[in-house]
């Protein structure tokens, strides 16, 4: 599979720029100018006090009893009677606790939970992924010399539940590793014509600087900021129809987990993360 948006085509085109640019900065012709307003794209509660205050107005009323009681007896020489006492220590203590019936309350059962049922390919497919394209060899192998630097440029992409893809390339990443590249290949480019920095730049029309960035500009504007593209499942198979193909392509892919997408592309496998 093809990688959505088609870099080694972006790569050829800027270079076919890049070779005309560079010849007449080589043979002293007019430069090229550029006016590119090319703009990067990525990427107190309610305070309820509550005064609850509680006036337990409780009226404790004493009552004090004077009693003044007569214990002085008339008939002190009357023998004193323990029969009535005696009758109460002869009756049989009787047990006035009432009996609880004790019950045993029956322990509820808990069910085993059941194990997810495991997502489908098409169904894991479906959210927004952000993964990472190098495309340093695709600079060497067409601009003709080996690029060691860092060319990574992110993407965005969004598989719907419809089958729909939304691309976004990443316009700072991508930005960065176009300067990069350039300011890399125009410092081979002046070592293999045997010029100096000064030479170059007058032969240019401009500084070093200033001709990479017309370099970087130009390319960014040859990208597109988004592509939408289509997809299918034939059984566990996945297809893409690429934004401006006739036809649908089988894609070699694969999940780690259900959060990590690892699609082919241009036979190099591009790891994509869940992002949402």
């Amino acid at each position: 599979m093809k990688k959505f948006v088609n870099f080694k085509s972006l790569c050829a085109l800027a270079l076919c720029f890049v070779m005309l640019f560079a010849l007449c900065a080589c043979n002293d012709t007019d430069p090229l100018s550029t006016n590119d307003d090319t703009s990067s794209e990525i990427s107190a509660p309610a305070d309820s006090s509550v005064n609850s205050s509680i006036n337990d107005d409780s009226d404790t009323t004493t009552s004090s009893v004077d009693s003044n009681v007569d214990t002085s007896s008339k008939d002190e020489d009357k023998p004193v009677s323990s029969s009535s006492s005696d009758n109460e220590s002869s009756k049989p203590s009787v047990d006035t606790t009432p009996s609880t019936p004790i019950t045993s309350t029956p322990t509820p059962s808990t069910p085993t939970p059941s194990a997810p049922a495991q997502k489908t390919e098409k169904e894991l497919i479906v959210g927004k992924w952000r993964g990472a394209v190098d495309m340093a060899p695709m600079f060497s192998e067409e601009m003709g010399f080996e690029f060691k630097g860092d060319a990574t440029v992110w993407c965005d992409m969004e598989f719907t539940s419809d089958g729909a893809i939304y691309e976004i390339v990443n316009r700072v990443s991508l930005e960065e590793a176009y300067f990069n590249v350039y300011t890399e290949w125009v410092n081979n480019l002046i070592a293999t014509q045997g010029l100096t920095i000064e030479q170059f730049e007058t032969g240019a029309g401009m500084s070093f600087d200033e001709y990479v960035n017309v370099l970087v500009e130009t390319s960014m504007q040859m990208v597109p900021i988004s592509a939408t593209h289509s997809y299918k499942f034939e059984g566990s198979n996945l297809y893409i129809l690429q934004q401006g193909e006739a036809n649908f392509e089988k894609t070699e892919y694969s999940f780690e987990g259900d959060d990590k997408l690892i699609l082919n592309q241009d036979g190099i496998n591009v790891t994509y993360n869940r992002n949402q």
